[in-house]
């Protein structure tokens, strides 16, 4: 998340699976999230932890006052996140395209 405050999307990309990096390059997550992403994210805290299944994880986040979870698998000898539901129906998409599925469902409100 801190990458995401960042902006740094290519880190970001990396910190993924591999089901997320197998299914959507590096340059169309980068350009998706330059689009669908607001500036000026904030702090972003983590307030809990708890280990799911074996080998993932449940961390919960603070953000704007606003608690969200993400979920993390252990791959390849490192914690990677899980992509979330949108990212996971849209795998195979192009940069234009993930912004095109995100503003038909009114969440990409930025670009």
């Amino acid at each position: 998340m801190d990458r995401r405050a960042a902006r740094d999307f290519a880190g970001e990309w990396l910190l993924f699976t591999k089901v997320l990096r197998n299914g959507i390059s590096q340059d169309d997550f980068v350009h998706y999230s330059e689009q669908c992403t607001p500036t000026g994210l904030g702090k972003i805290t983590a307030t809990g932890v708890r280990m799911d299944a074996e080998g993932q994880a449940i961390v919960r986040i603070e953000m704007w006052g606003v608690d969200k979870t993400r979920t993390m698998s252990f791959e390849d000898g490192a914690w990677h996140q899980v992509p979330d539901d949108f990212l996971l129906t849209n795998l195979g998409k192009t940069g234009d395209e993930l912004v095109a599925a995100d503003k038909s469902l009114g969440h990409c409100v930025v670009g």
